[in-house]
């Protein structure tokens, strides 16, 4: 998932693991979508907001999903991370 970020409190942020995965770049992350659902277009995602250790995304039909804070790549591969910047 390639997001434009509203806010980021840092420029540039890369980290990858087999089984974790975000990349901040140019105002724009690169991160798993989460579980993937094809009836459901993630339009908006909160990470960590506030520090309440949280992932919210909020979906088009205005359902919406609350995860503990991670980084889960879901089967990301390193090439997957420079799609987005």
């Amino acid at each position: 998932m390639c997001i434009k970020l509203d806010y980021s409190n840092t420029d540039s942020f890369y980290y990858f693991q087999n089984e974790n995965a975000l990349k901040i770049k140019n105002g724009i992350a690169t991160m798993s979508s989460g579980s993937y659902k094809p009836t459901l277009i993630t339009v908006y995602v909160e990470i960590n907001m506030n520090h309440n250790y949280k992932d919210i995304f909020y979906y088009a039909d205005g359902e919406k999903d609350i995860f503990e804070l991670n980084f889960t790549s879901n089967g990301i591969s390193k090439e997957d991370m420079n799609d987005c910047n």
